[in-house]
């Protein structure tokens, strides 16, 4: 396993990987801020559909953007300590479980299991 995830799956020539580091890097930027641009002009629909306070549902921003500035804290250092790779693998291994979870119920409810 070792070896498996020392070799690259896309060989790129040195210039083109600069070209496409070069584009991909600043796109990548603004994904941060689009969530919160999505999800701020709906606060009201979803205040309406949760029959909540508005209050309520601007706390659930707030919680988010102290989530990404703990888990850059957190994350940060445990990629300083262990490695890009090691944590990068564990972390879409425990997004992929958890996706499935989502998913498990989102099915049990739709047809009525589990």
């Amino acid at each position: 396993m070792k070896n498996y995830l020392n070799h690259a799956v896309i060989k790129l020539r040195k210039e083109t990987y600069l070209s496409l580091l070069i584009w991909l890097a600043p796109l990548l930027n603004f994904l941060p801020g689009l969530n919160i641009d999505m999800y701020a002009p709906s606060m009201p629909a979803i205040a309406r559909h949760f029959a909540v306070s508005a209050m309520a549902v601007k706390n659930t921003m707030t919680v988010e953007v102290l989530g990404m500035a703990v888990g850059g804290i957190i994350f940060g250092t445990l990629i300083d300590v262990i490695g890009r790779k090691r944590i990068l693998i564990l972390g879409l291994f425990v997004y992929t479980i958890i996706s499935f979870g989502s998913f498990k119920e989102f099915v049990g409810k739709l047809w009525g299991f589990f």
